[in-house]
């Protein structure tokens, strides 16, 4: 059945009466007179009053009657009813729509002296969200999402009644996308500066508990509009903003040259992904890398001393799999196809 208000139809003779019974066979439930002829079957139909919300899904009923003062052998019927909402109703928001805040109203129907409450897809309540207990047949609460919450949401709504569950809707809607936060600041090395040696620390700040995705690329090949693909990459540990100083640092690799990198904050998925960007790019830091001077090495035999030449650092930078276009808009510099995009994943501080 697809109603708990059930109508029982079918023929009999024209000059009946029928009768429909609990499984109890004694207990009315409805009945109809019949006007047709005698002797000739006719269509009768028999609504029974609604069942009530709690009643059982599974319900038996005996249809008979009576005919010229005598009774009509009874003939039974098992059916089901549909589920329960015990008047459960969400009315806001409506399935799948594009909300405009993330602070949500949730509001419907349901029984009077019931509560209602809005959980996640783990089961825990929406923030912000409580118990609404209905009252004149309606409930209302609100929660608020993170801003590092995902845009797809999906909520169960849950009425209950002396202990019991008496109803759930599910209801499916999309939340706007996160303001940005403020840029974090790479504060080392610092604009135009000039280092030595193979590799660079990058420090900075940023808000508290932030991953850092730190993209770099060779000012030559960003001010040439280089179209070259960066090397292949693999993240390891995410740079983690300190959750107490404010702080992040990294060291990395890199051959000579002249480079300019930009820092933002991102959220990345449990396997170290990136989901999405949340802040502002911070403001492009130019500096330039030379190789450190080498040391001649003196080799008393043979007699003639041999001077070791320099080598170059290997120039791969730490990898991350991260494609240009998933930072798009950034800023100029993240327009290069070939930008060497760095996303460093380092262990958070536990000191």
């Amino acid at each position: 059945m697809d109603s708990r208000t059930v109508t029982v139809s079918g023929s009999v003779d024209g000059s009946a009466t029928v009768i429909v019974y609990a499984a109890d066979g004694t207990t009315v439930l409805g009945s109809t007179n019949v006007t047709g002829d005698s002797g000739v079957a006719t269509p009768y139909q028999v609504t029974l009053p609604a069942y009530a919300d709690d009643a059982a899904t599974s319900q038996t009923i005996e249809v008979g009657g009576l005919l010229g003062g005598s009774g009509i052998p009874q003939v039974k019927r098992t059916f089901n009813l549909p589920a329960s909402n015990f008047g459960l109703t969400v009315t806001s928001p409506t399935e799948g729509e594009a909300l405009d805040s993330r602070t949500v109203v949730f509001s419907g129907a349901g029984a009077d002296g019931s509560t209602v409450n809005v959980l996640d897809s783990k089961g825990d309540p929406i923030p912000g969200t409580t118990d609404a207990v209905v009252s004149d047949g309606s409930w209302t609460t609100t929660g608020t999402y993170a801003d590092d919450a995902t845009v797809d949401q999906t909520v169960s709504v849950n009425q209950v009644s002396n202990g019991a569950g008496h109803g759930t809707v599910i209801r499916s809607f999309t939340l706007p996308a996160p303001a940005l936060f403020p840029a974090p600041v790479i504060t080392s090395p610092t604009n135009g500066q000039a280092l030595t040696g193979s590799t660079v620390t990058f420090t900075g700040t940023g808000k508290p508990g932030a991953n850092i995705a730190l993209i770099i690329a060779p000012t030559a090949a960003l001010k040439a509009q280089a179209k070259a693909k960066a090397a292949p990459a693999k993240p390891t540990d995410p740079i983690v903003v300190d959750p107490t100083s404010g702080i992040w640092t990294v060291t990395l690799a890199l051959q000579p040259n002249d480079y300019t990198a930009v820092a933002t904050e991102v959220t990345l998925d449990s396997d170290g992904n990136l989901i999405a960007i949340i802040s502002e790019p911070s403001a492009p830091v130019e500096f330039t890398l030379a190789a450190a001077a080498v040391t001649p090495v003196v080799v008393v035999t043979p007699t003639t001393p041999t001077t070791t030449a320099a080598t170059s650092a290997s120039g791969t930078l730490a990898e991350t799999g991260l494609d240009a276009t998933a930072l798009a808009g950034l800023s100029a510099l993240l327009l290069l196809a070939g930008a060497v995009l760095v996303l460093v994943r380092r262990k958070r501080h536990t000191s």
